[in-house]
C-alpha cells in the first residue's frame, strides 16, 4: 500500500513538473514577441520621424519666409503703406505683391531658397527698385531695404544774402506752366530758415521749375536757376529775389516820316523819362518795375506827314510787352 501511494505522488509530482516547465516556455515566447513588437514600433517611429524631418526640410527649402522693412533714407522714415513687389530676378517676374504695414514691413511666405530675389515698390506715387539681387536661407528671413526718395530743397535769399521767411514757392513740371503761373504741382511757404522742401519727386525724369514771390520781389527776373533736374536723394538749390520787372519795347512804325521822335514815359510814381528815336527804330526798356505807365510820342523835327494831329498817348501795363506806334494814327 505504501508503495502505491509513493508511486501515485511521484506521478503527480512528475505531472506538475511537466506542467510548470510548459508555462515557463510559453512566457518566454510571449516576452520575445512583445520585445519584437516594441522594436518594430520603435523602427516605425524612427521612420516616421525621419520622414517628418525630410518633409520639414523640403518644406523649408521651398517655403521659407521673408520680412522686408522699407526705409526712406532721404527722410529717415519707414515707408508705411508702400506697395512692395517681390521679383524673381532671373526672369523679372512678380512673385508676390504686399502692402507694407504701419512699420513699413511687408511679409512674404512660401518662398524658394533656390531663387534670387529683388524688391521694387511704389510709394506716394513714385516707383523705386533695388538693382542688386539677394538670396534667402531656409526658414524665416528678415531684410531692410533703403530707398532714396527724391526731394528738392529751395533756399530763398534777398539781395543782401539774408534768408527770406514767408515767401511763396510754387513748383511746376514744365517751363510753360512756370511762365504762365498755372498748373502748379505744389505750393509751400518758406520757414524761418528761408527753406521749403518738396518731397516724392521723380528722379532723373525732367526739370522742375519753381516760382518764388515775396512782396514785389521774385526769382522770375534773375540769373538764378529756375529749372532744376533732380537726382535721387535731397537736392538743394538757392535763389535770390529781386524786384519784379518787365521789359517794354517801343516800335516806331512811321512810313512817311523822315525826322526824329521823342518818347516820354510817365511812371506810376509821377516821375518821367524821355528818349529820342529816329524813324523806324525801336526802343527797349528793360527792368521796369511792374505797374501802369503812360507813354507819349512827340515830333521833334523833320515831321512831314500828318503834322497837325498832335501827340499820341497810350496806356500800357508793363509785363514784357511790345508797344507799337504808327505815325499815321497821329
Amino acid at each position: 500500500m505504501k508503495r502505491f501511494f509513493y508511486l501515485l505522488m511521484l506521478a503527480f509530482a512528475t505531472a506538475a513538473s511537466f506542467s510548470l516547465g510548459g508555462c515557463s516556455k510559453d512566457d518566454d515566447d510571449d516576452d520575445k514577441q512583445e520585445q519584437q513588437q516594441k522594436l518594430l514600433e520603435e523602427q516605425q517611429r524612427q521612420q516616421e520621424e525621419q520622414k517628418k524631418q525630410q518633409e520639414e526640410y523640403e518644406y523649408l527649402a521651398t517655403h521659407s519666409t521673408l520680412s522686408v522693412t522699407l526705409v526712406d533714407k532721404t527722410t529717415g522714415k519707414k515707408m508705411a503703406g508702400a506697395q512692395v513687389v517681390l521679383v524673381n530676378v532671373s526672369d523679372n517676374s512678380t512673385v508676390a505683391l504686399v502692402v507694407a504695414n504701419a512699420d513699413g514691413t511687408a511679409k512674404f511666405s512660401e518662398l524658394d531658397v533656390n531663387k534670387i530675389y529683388g524688391i521694387a515698390c511704389q510709394y506716394n506715387g513714385v516707383t523705386y527698385a533695388q538693382n542688386d539681387g539677394f538670396s534667402i536661407s531656409r526658414g524665416d528671413n528678415a531684410k531692410t531695404v533703403n530707398f532714396a526718395s527724391t526731394a528738392l530743397k529751395i533756399i530763398v535769399k534777398n539781395l543782401s544774402g539774408g534768408l527770406v521767411q514767408g515767401a511763396s514757392v510754387k513748383l511746376f513740371a514744365t517751363e510753360d506752366d512756370f511762365k504762365k503761373d498755372a498748373n502748379s504741382l505744389a505750393t509751400s511757404i518758406t520757414d524761418a530758415n528761408g527753406q521749403v522742401v518738396f518731397y516724392d519727386l521723380q528722379p532723373n525724369d525732367s526739370y522742375y521749375y519753381f516760382l518764388v514771390k515775396y512782396g514785389k520781389t521774385t526769382n522770375n527776373n534773375t540769373d538764378e536757376t529756375i529749372g532744376y533736374k533732380c537726382s535721387e536723394g535731397m537736392n538743394t538749390v538757392s535763389c535770390i529775389l529781386k524786384e519784379q520787372t518787365g521789359t517794354v519795347i517801343l516800335n516806331n512804325n512811321a512810313q512817311f516820316d523822315t525826322g526824329t521822335y521823342k518818347y516820354v514815359i510817365l511812371y506810376p510814381s509821377g516821375e518821367t523819362a524821355e528818349y529820342t528815336v529816329s524813324k523806324g527804330s525801336s526802343l527797349e526798356l528793360p527792368n521796369m518795375p511792374l505797374g501802369s505807365y503812360s507813354v507819349y510820342m512827340e515830333q521833334l523835327d523833320g515831321f512831314s506827314f500828318y503834322a497837325t494831329k498832335g501827340t499820341l498817348q497810350k496806356q500800357i501795363v508793363v509785363r514784357d510787352q511790345v508797344i507799337s506806334f504808327d505815325t499815321r494814327d497821329i
